[in-house]
């Protein structure tokens, strides 16, 4: 409305990325689309609602203004009343692209610590989709499947019976046993996983993996960076704790 109503101005188009947080640009395809299209000469002036809905990082918000600038392209910041093409606005957008960063920082801990309170009140639902042996029924409670159950359980003997792991999925695959997804292409790690789950000793393990930084939200591999949450006798066991502990004795000397 407000371009249409500008005789010298002509819309081009209307980017946007919902649901995204904007504390990186990897998942952003609409906004960089917006700026490819504007360092190629398609756009002259962006408008924004606000500098935390173009960007919650600092540097990328400062770089991208720079690349903007130095192809003459402004950007109009509604909240703030900024135009980027004006002398010396550069401070006055990294102040409140670091508020804006701060912000989603500070969202992102109270998300952090609301999900680990559920995980600690047993709120959290356990994913069993690709767990051989369990399933979920009408009432939502977690049951065994006892003809799947009853592979796991093979899995478990032939392995306490010397067994490699590549031959047990070769046994599977020549017996053209099921997996979760309906397939019989037994690898090495299909196994390995049911090996080492530890869902069938009725524990349910939380915060396997965990996000370093707000910034880039990559998952990191749980070791020892923050407490796992661990309910025990969480559902109807499969395998003994005595037999999965041995395993995980035995696939440890393997490694060493």
């Amino acid at each position: 409305k407000r371009i249409s109503e500008n005789p010298e101005w002509e819309f081009v188009k209307l980017y946007s990325d919902e649901g995204i947080s904007g504390t990186s640009l990897k998942r952003r395809e609409g906004f960089k689309e917006m700026i490819d299209d504007a360092l190629a000469g398609k756009i002259d002036l962006i408008l924004t609602k606000s500098i935390s809905r173009f960007a919650r990082n600092t540097v990328d918000c400062i770089k991208t203004y720079r690349d903007l600038k130095a192809a003459n392209v402004g950007i109009y910041f509604d909240k703030e009343h900024i135009n980027s093409l004006e002398k010396d606005v550069e401070f006055q957008l990294t102040l409140y692209a670091s508020m804006a960063q701060e912000e989603s920082k500070t969202i992102s801990e109270n998300v952090k610590w609301g999900v680990r309170s559920r995980m600690k009140r047993g709120d959290r639902k356990m994913n069993v989709k690709y767990t051989l042996g369990y399933r979920y029924d009408a009432q939502g409670k977690i049951v065994v499947i006892e003809e799947e159950a009853e592979l796991v359980k093979s899995i478990f003997g032939f392995f306490l019976g010397g067994y490699y792991i590549s031959e047990i999925a070769k046994i599977l695959r020549d017996e053209n046993r099921l997996k979760k997804n309906d397939k019989t292409d037994w690898k090495y790690i299909d196994v390995y996983r049911i090996l080492t789950d530890e869902k069938y000793i009725v524990m349910f393990v939380m915060q396997k993996t965990v996000v370093k930084s707000f910034l880039d939200h990559k998952a990191y591999k749980n070791n020892g960076i923050e407490d796992k949450v661990i309910l025990n006798n969480h559902h109807q066991e499969i395998v003994t704790k005595d037999n999965f502990d041995y395993i995980q004795i035995l696939l440890k000397n393997q490694k060493e």
